[in-house]
């Protein structure tokens, strides 16, 4: 799962926090965890994406673009190429 890295910088960016440091310190989760989600190097657990939705004051639509920025459609066409 990848996470919309710039979607999140904005609204960092609109609430005034400026670092994973102050992101850590709103969120309660360690700034390596917010680092790595962030840049796409781990996968948010339910409950680093909830601590997100909260502090930066997401919308569903927002968390869900945000979340869930892959694209979620199975292609069977690729299924009958292989056949």
């Amino acid at each position: 799962m990848r996470v919309d890295t710039k979607a999140i910088e904005v609204k960092m960016a609109e609430l005034g926090i400026k670092t994973y440091v102050d992101m850590a310190k709103h969120t309660g989760l360690d700034r390596i965890t917010i680092s790595n989600v962030i840049n796409n190097k781990s996968n948010p657990s339910p409950e680093t994406m909830d601590a997100l939705y909260r502090v930066l004051e997401l919308t569903p639509e927002e968390a869900g673009r945000i979340f869930f920025t892959e694209k979620l459609t199975y292609d069977v066409s690729k299924d009958k190429e292989s056949v």
